[in-house]
């Protein structure tokens, strides 16, 4: 892990995502040792009141979310750095995690940003990081677009599903 100083803002960074219509979010972050940062049920509303036009009904949640960012809590320039930050997380729960993604139909997925458009075309997943979610037995799919690469932790099928209705 990085010894760069944390709180600073890094040019990348990495979300743990938990996916999926049963999302608890209140089940999942006792789980991990990170900061629980957005989250909402399927069917919650996405925005306050505040930010509406008179007459607009509220946009919901379609399905539920929640993340774990890195943003504040990783400062490296390296996006492995993140990553393992993540992936130590997990590793410290796992069997508990899978069950809940079991018994709640869930999927969980590592998203990277990038502020470095030529870092994000070239960057490689450290064979430690890769080692490390092989012994979680965690697939891992590489989707690069735009603005993230995302890696799928979990069933990929139900996460390429979910990409195709929204």
């Amino acid at each position: 892990m990085s010894t760069s100083k944390v709180g600073a803002e890094a040019p990348c960074y990495a979300l743990l995502d938990f996916v999926g219509d049963r999302v608890e979010p209140n089940e999942i972050a006792p789980l991990l040792s990170l900061k629980l940062g957005k989250a909402k049920r399927k069917g919650e509303t996405t925005v306050g009141p505040d930010r509406l036009r008179p007459g607009q009904k509220p946009p919901v949640a379609r399905t539920g979310y929640c993340h774990f960012s890195t943003r504040w809590i990783e400062s490296s320039a390296d996006i492995n750095d993140h990553i393992s930050v993540l992936l130590e997380a997990v590793r410290a729960r796992d069997t508990e995690i899978k069950q809940l993604l079991r018994d709640r139909g869930l999927i969980y997925k590592i998203v990277c940003f990038f502020d470095d458009d030529e870092y994000k075309k070239t960057w490689v997943l450290s064979e430690k990081n890769r080692q490390m979610a092989r012994e979680l037995a965690i697939d891992i799919s590489n989707e690069t677009v735009t603005e993230t690469t995302t890696f799928v932790f979990g069933d990929i099928d139900a996460y390429f599903r979910d990409q195709r209705r929204r």
